[in-house]
């Protein structure tokens, strides 16, 4: 069952049986992970890595509550941005982050 949710102005959406697997695993929220959109230095990359049935993925990273920097893979649907999963950054990810590198591939 697909899940919509609102935040600042910008609709999300997530299947509610993966949200709860993914929180289970990572510890990560999908509701926590819609807030590494609001960071002003979020890093995007398109993932390139697959091919996911013809949909076009993206990695992001982010920090929420000012100090936990989140990898976030979403994919666009119509009118939301649809997450796919979601997890705290690795060490290599985070040097990513602070550096400021988009284009470092953190997609392994």
């Amino acid at each position: 069952m697909n899940y919509f949710h609102q935040q600042a102005g910008c609709l999300y959406e997530w299947d509610t049986h993966k949200a709860r697997q993914n929180s289970l695993k990572h510890q990560v929220s999908f509701e926590l992970a819609c807030e590494v959109f609001h960071d002003p230095d979020i890093l995007s990359l398109q993932d390139l890595s697959e091919n996911y049935y013809g949909e076009e993925r993206w990695r992001h990273l982010g920090k929420v509550d000012n100090c936990l920097i989140l990898l976030v893979v979403t994919t666009e649907r119509k009118d939301a941005i649809r997450i796919i999963s979601a997890r705290a950054a690795l060490p290599s990810e985070k040097r990513a982050y602070y550096k400021g590198d988009a284009r470092y591939d953190y997609t392994r």
